[in-house]
């Protein structure tokens, strides 16, 4: 994503509108599968001094698992963003990116966008009873009646045996 800024060059204080629809990216969270009709769109101001100020909105839908119960989870990332622009680093302000010539590369603020503001854990649902951790079956869908130990209970069970059987079936 290339926003050509040779216009806004000679036009100080005009924000200039932008708009893509991304179709891929690279780098995403491991996490996290891009779905279609993800987009960025929000305006370009010279600011002066080789210094621009890039404002919009990144909006990604995406798919994940839950954190609880493995299944699927349909979500949107949307983020209001406003960053700096220059040609030249700065001690006094190193959060800005760089560009060269008249043409700014958005795929750097993009990608740090997303791994800022994705989420560390998603749920399917608030209400998740998860896996049990002795059998592995999803609460959802079948309450088991294993006996959760309580931690810090050496009992020797493998909680995560049920877990591993249901990977292999389930793959």
């Amino acid at each position: 994503m290339v926003i050509d800024i040779a216009k806004a060059l000679h036009m100080p204080g005009v924000p200039m509108p932008f708009h893509f629809v991304l179709d891929a990216m690279e780098d995403l969270p491991s996490a996290m599968e891009m779905l279609p009709t993800a987009n960025i769109e929000g305006t370009v101001l010279f600011l002066g001094k080789d210094t621009f100020r890039v404002e919009g909105t990144l909006e990604i839908p995406y798919k994940t698992h839950c954190a609880r119960c493995v299944a699927d989870v349909i979500g949107c990332l949307k983020v209001d963003f406003t960053e700096e622009f220059a040609k030249e680093e700065n001690d006094e302000n190193l959060d800005r990116y760089l560009f060269t010539g008249s043409r700014m590369e958005l795929a750097q603020m993009i990608g740090d966008l997303v791994f800022v503001h994705f989420p560390a854990k998603s749920v399917c649902k608030e209400d998740c009873a998860g896996l049990c951790p002795i059998c592995g079956q999803d609460r959802n869908v079948v309450p088991c009646s294993c006996s959760v130990p309580l931690e810090g209970n050496n009992n020797n069970t493998k909680p995560l045996a049920g877990l591993a059987e249901w990977l292999s079936k389930n793959q």
